[in-house]
């Protein structure tokens, strides 16, 4: 089933240099523990939780909606050095047909997906990695 992020929230652009990275999401307060605790049980270092005041490519400022963290879904090697505030609206969130079972929306994600990467890309003049992970 495809649906939204569990929390509102619109994709921006990780980057390193002119290379598309991947994803960040601003997390919601209220759903900070939800994605802390999905994030650790996925175990990958592409899919992390990112305290944006640690953070050298995060502005300074916070929402006082936010959580002051952001979730990053990264798909190429190496870290990204800057955002790309985009507010995108391709990507979709894949989960489990049995959502209203699972007793937390966070147990039935399977996936994120994002149509038209090579479009966005092209349109931020970005370029593509070489590999994806």
């Amino acid at each position: 089933m495809l649906g939204c992020s569990p929390w509102p929230s619109q994709p921006d652009l990780l980057c390193y240099e002119h290379t598309f990275y991947g994803l960040t999401y601003n997390v919601a307060l209220e759903s900070l523990d939800d994605v802390k605790h999905w994030v650790s049980s996925i175990g990958s270092d592409r899919i992390r939780l990112v305290k944006m005041t640690d953070s050298n490519y995060y502005d300074a400022a916070v929402d006082h909606l936010s959580s002051g963290y952001c979730l990053e879904l990264l798909w190429a090697h190496g870290e990204p050095n800057r955002v790309i505030y985009a507010g995108l609206s391709e990507d979709s969130w894949l989960y489990q047909m049995d959502l209203h079972n699972s007793g937390n929306v966070f147990d039935a994600i399977f996936g994120v997906m994002l149509v038209a990467v090579a479009d966005i890309a092209n349109e931020f003049g970005l370029q593509l990695p070489d590999r994806f992970v």
